[in-house]
């Protein structure tokens, strides 16, 4: 229990510094893909579970296809427009939002029921 913690903590930690990188980095698209790209699949190698590439997969097709969509119908439009008039790492970033909400519901799931199972 004490190490699926701990990946979470580190999960959390390190999805935030990648969204720190977007900070800076936003208008530098393909540096922050492929850093972005690079830190997802550290967590998901962390991690070990198919459950989250799965789902890491399906929120970058669909983030993407709604992204596109939304630009497309002129809903809004990107500052750096990549293929399509999305940023290639907005989908990235996406899937990192996803996985770091799993990391904290599995933090908090699991310290919930620690401490139950401890009383």
């Amino acid at each position: 229990m004490e190490k699926e913690n701990s990946n979470h903590v580190w999960s959390i930690l390190v999805t935030i510094l990648a969204y720190t990188s977007i900070l800076f980095l936003w208008n530098d698209p393909l540096t922050l893909t492929l850093l972005l790209s690079a830190i997802l699949i550290m967590l998901l190698a962390l991690r070990r579970s198919w459950t989250d590439v799965f789902v890491a997969l399906i929120i970058v097709i669909l983030s993407a296809l709604f992204e596109v969509t939304s630009v497309y119908l002129g809903i809004w439009q990107h500052m750096s427009p990549g293929y399509l008039g999305v940023p290639l790492w907005i989908p990235i970033g996406w899937a990192l939002f996803a996985i770091f909400v799993r990391s904290l519901y599995r933090l908090f799931t699991g310290m919930r029921s620690a401490h139950i199972t401890s009383i």
